[in-house]
């Protein structure tokens, strides 16, 4: 292949295969597959039994799970489909913004988050919703941390603990802010959910594929996404910072 026809973006390396084992999302976007595989994960684990008990208290048969369905689409349009399941998690890219950094290209993505909840009964909303709080106060711990005991990835299958923003090609990950409240669809359907701003850098090209190194919680450097350039001269790392303890 010529020079130049192959190169990295983000978690992916172009050009696309024409056919994998994976889906076209895992392929094209690794950083919102494993966002939402790793969000789904932590939630299902850490809030899902005591959510489902709370549910079956009231009579909310429709709740099963903390997560019942994960997209990577603006959910707004779609919620009456009658094909969606809830608890919905979603998470899509709303802007993308670029800037070279020394030699390379760094990406700065808004992502906006969604956890909805079904239309809901007084008494069941009066029993169920204070677990937004917590949906929102675990995700923005687990994005700082990047990883959790129970998390393993997929495509290909990773190990228990594994630093999910590496694999996905991510530098570095943060929650902005969160706002909770309900899509309202007509006039007396709303469905309860909590929304949160997600902003993620990444590098936008580089010459050669990604290695990484990160560590697991135990208080030492970061580096994430070295590269090497065209005369296999490795660049100084963009994005170098500490991860603590919590």
């Amino acid at each position: 292949m010529a020079e130049n026809q192959e190169f990295y973006t983000g978690g992916t390396d172009l050009p696309l295969t024409s056919s994998t084992a994976n889906s076209l999302l895992r392929d094209a976007d690794p950083a919102i597959y494993y966002a939402l595989e790793f969000y789904a994960q932590i939630l299902n684990t850490h809030l899902g039994a005591r959510l489902v008990a709370e549910a079956a208290a009231v009579g909310a048969t429709q709740i099963a799970s903390a997560v019942a369905e994960t997209i990577p689409i603006d959910p707004e349009q779609y919620l009456t489909e009658e094909h969606l399941r809830f608890p919905m998690l979603t998470l899509h890219r709303e802007a993308t913004s670029y800037k070279f950094l020394t030699k390379r290209r760094m990406a700065t993505h808004r992502l906006k988050l969604a956890y909805v909840l079904p239309p809901l009964k007084p008494a069941e909303a009066e029993r169920i919703l204070p677990i937004l709080h917590l949906v929102g106060s675990l995700i923005d711990q687990k994005t700082v941390q990047g990883l959790d005991p129970a998390y393993i990835p997929s495509a290909p299958t990773g190990t228990a603990g594994e630093f999910v923003w590496g694999r996905a090609g991510v530098a570095k990950v943060e929650v902005k802010d969160s706002t909770t409240g309900a899509f309202q669809i007509s006039s007396d359907i709303f469905f309860p959910a909590i929304v949160m701003t997600i902003e993620m850098w990444e590098l936008a090209d580089s010459d050669l594929g990604a290695t990484s190194a990160y560590s697991n919680l135990d208080g030492t450097e970061v580096q994430i996404n070295l590269r090497q350039d065209s005369d296999n001269t490795i660049l100084e790392p963009f994005v170098e910072f500490n991860l603590e303890n919590t």
